[in-house]
């Protein structure tokens, strides 16, 4: 029982350091931990991250360069642009200022999917890849705007640049190839959840033998001996 109610404890903790140490973390982020109880054949419980997604990467595969350092994975657009020679050699790529981020500081993933169609990246066909004439026509920003790669040559630095009509900047890098993304350790998941669970355990250890002794309905003295164990700042 104290184990598994550590575990659970441990839970909430670790979504709260996400919030501490990562800015604006996503909420698939922040709730990205499980435990598992203890049970009499394995009386060990545990705590993990989530390594499923319905949609998108598991939490696991992008805080593994959070918590390790060193190189992140490639992505799946990454992996579209490689698999596409779009990419050439730089198998990353990086948010550019012609690029708008979304309220956690990620490229949306509707924009993602409209950068692959437009530059011919995406695995898809008919209707659901490409941009087509009557896409174009029904959307209006497909008519303001258009994502491409440069040819080499250029001039243009190696990534997707988007094509404005309007403005004074009308061709802005949207996002940049890179050979790499590094990553320094920022999220010490094992330092941080084995540092709370040795403080909670002893913690959730003791409180049964108190709630048995108050069920028996022990004298005034008995429960001040004990009344120590019950103080908030050791919950």
């Amino acid at each position: 029982v104290a184990a598994t109610r550590t575990a659970k404890a441990t839970v909430p903790f670790l979504s709260g350091v996400t919030q501490r140490v990562f800015d604006r973390p996503t909420p698939f982020t922040v709730n990205a931990f499980w435990f598992r109880s203890a049970t009499n054949a394995n009386p060990v419980a545990e705590v993990g991250i989530k390594d499923f997604a319905s949609k998108g990467t598991p939490a696991i595969k992008y805080l593994r360069a959070e918590i390790f350092g060193g190189t992140r994975r490639q992505k799946r657009s990454e992996k579209a642009f490689a698999r596409t020679a779009l990419s050439g050699n730089r198998g990353f790529w990086v948010p550019g200022p012609g690029i708008t981020l979304d309220a956690y500081g990620n490229v949306p993933g509707s924009v993602i999917r409209r950068i692959l169609s437009d530059v011919k990246a995406d695995g898809e066909v008919g209707y659901l890849a490409n941009r087509t004439a009557r896409s174009v026509k029904r959307n209006k920003r497909y008519r303001a705007e258009r994502y491409f790669v440069p040819t080499l040559g250029s001039g243009l630095a190696p990534g997707v640049w988007v094509e404005r009509p309007r403005g004074s900047r009308r061709i802005v890098p949207a996002l940049l190839f890179v050979t790499g993304v590094s990553y320094t350790r920022r999220f010490d998941f094992f330092g941080e959840g084995m540092g709370f669970a040795r403080l909670q355990f002893p913690i959730h250890l003791r409180r049964p033998v108190l709630h048995r002794l108050l069920d028996q309905n022990f004298e005034g003295g008995w429960l001040r001996h004990y009344r120590h164990l019950w103080s908030p700042s050791r919950a």
